[in-house]
């Protein structure tokens, strides 16, 4: 008997309690914050991003930027471009988003990530290659006028100087 009134009263508070929660959801009560905790509601035209650009710019880092910029609009927000920077592959026109990180590659590196023909490249162009200096670059350019264009790329290791060693540093900035 005092089990049974025990699990009665149980079922009283938690609906109780139910009530109490559901009244308290339902209700339009605003939650008053503490007043650091207030945002300032600004009119639309004024509110602002945060964006990270980094890469090819002179002042790159953390912007707050309105939200109606573009990506020029962020280049000049980091102070301008370096003159290394590469905008082949960035759209200026682009609209900011909140929270975007804009990367400004440089020409510098996409030189140095194109692969260097074997069959056509100048003595200049060879010597950008790890460890190919001079010497090397006209051995090169020597073999390929006595024997013809490579007909791959190991057969680079044919050309006087060039061991199995430099072909491994330099096999994977080459082609034909």
């Amino acid at each position: 008997m005092v089990n049974k009134k025990r699990k009665i009263i149980i079922i009283i508070i938690t609906i109780i309690l139910l009530i109490i929660l559901g009244i308290y959801w339902t209700s339009n009560k605003e939650i008053p914050l503490e007043e650091n905790e207030r945002e300032e509601v600004l009119p639309s035209s004024t509110i602002q991003y945060v964006i990270y650009i980094k890469g090819e710019v002179k002042n790159p880092g953390l912007y707050l930027i309105d939200k109606d910029k573009r990506i020029n609009d962020a280049i000049c927000l980091a102070g301008g471009l370096t003159e290394n920077a590469s905008l082949k592959d960035i759209n200026l026109a682009a609209k900011i988003t909140d929270g975007m990180m804009l990367i400004i590659p440089s020409e510098i590196v996409e030189e140095f990530q194109k692969k260097i023909s074997i069959n056509t490249a100048t003595i200049e162009q060879l010597q950008k290659l790890p460890r190919i200096g001079p010497a090397i670059a006209e051995r090169i350019i020597e073999y390929r006028e006595k024997n013809g264009n490579f007909k791959n790329i190991e057969e680079i290791m044919n050309v006087k100087g060039i061991s199995a060693a430099i072909y491994e540093q330099i096999k994977d900035d080459i082609c034909l």
